[in-house]
């Protein structure tokens, strides 16, 4: 089959797959405006009486938009290993004309895609409760619209595909969160920039050089609240696609065995 009848599979099952999204967007969609809702109106408003930084609104809610694509990437693991371990619907399109590991770049896409979309709300609805404590002249808005695409891509794509490979059974989807995602979230700079976990632990900022949400988190702050402060944003975009990569050829080659596609 040659390469633009690959490419019209592909499209046609990306539609299909955001088509079944589009059903359950507005639920989905409502249950992000009240999480992000209630969690800006305690960063911004109760932790600062407590002593927090008067900015720490702002720089929480930022970090919302990455925490709510890897919220949505439990969700999806969920989904994916219980149809597997059910009717196997994902299978389906290996009968297809076309090669195993296109189709798993075509659902990695599809999470990424869908996860943008419900992210996109959190910055608008941030400005609505911050005001002026979120000051948007900060935005790079190129580097942002490419650490956006860059994260949705890692975290929501290739990254559920990666847990979804060496999550075995539904019964075992809470390690999944508890061993892995939580760990690799909670400390993976949603919470505080990387540069005070260095000030407060040095050997252990280190290590979580390691952690590919560090870099995330890190590039989406330094695009949207200054460089000054975080890591570098193209060292953050460079480690991205190097984990884009590395999880993306483990994910597949794991997928492979596992479904017996070719």
């Amino acid at each position: 089959m040659n390469y633009s009848k690959q490419a019209r599979l592909v499209g046609r099952l990306l539609k299909t797959d955001m088509l079944i999204f589009k059903s359950q967007f507005i639920d989905t969609t409502i249950d992000t405006c009240v999480w992000i809702t209630f969690c800006t109106l305690v960063a911004a408003y109760i932790l600062p009486q407590l002593g927090m930084n008067s900015a720490y609104g702002a720089f929480a809610l930022i970090g919302y938009i990455g925490s709510a694509s890897i919220f949505q990437t439990f969700g999806n693991v969920s989904q994916v290993v219980a149809d597997l371990d059910g009717e196997r619907t994902i299978t389906y399109p290996l009968t297809l004309p076309l090669p195993g590991w296109l189709l798993m770049m075509q659902k990695a896409l599809a999470f990424a895609l869908q996860s943008a979309l419900l992210s996109i709300i959190i910055l608008p609805i941030g400005k609505l409760i911050l005001q002026d404590k979120l000051n948007l002249s900060l935005i790079d808005p190129v580097r942002f619209l490419i650490i956006y695409a860059t994260l949705h891509l890692f975290i929501a794509g290739f990254f559920t595909l990666f847990f979804v490979s060496i999550t075995a059974k539904m019964s075992r989807i809470l390690n999944v969160w508890t061993r892995v995602l939580f760990p690799l979230w909670f400390m993976g700079g949603s919470q505080f920039a990387w540069a005070t976990l260095n000030t407060t632990a040095p050997l252990f900022a280190k290590i979580c050089l390691l952690n590919p949400f560090i870099y995330a988190f890190e590039g989406l702050h330094a695009a949207t609240l200054g460089q000054e402060g975080y890591l570098p944003f193209w060292l953050c975009i460079g480690m991205l696609w190097l984990f884009i990569v590395v999880f993306g050829v483990i994910s597949i080659k794991r997928l492979q065995r596992r479904l017996d596609f070719i």
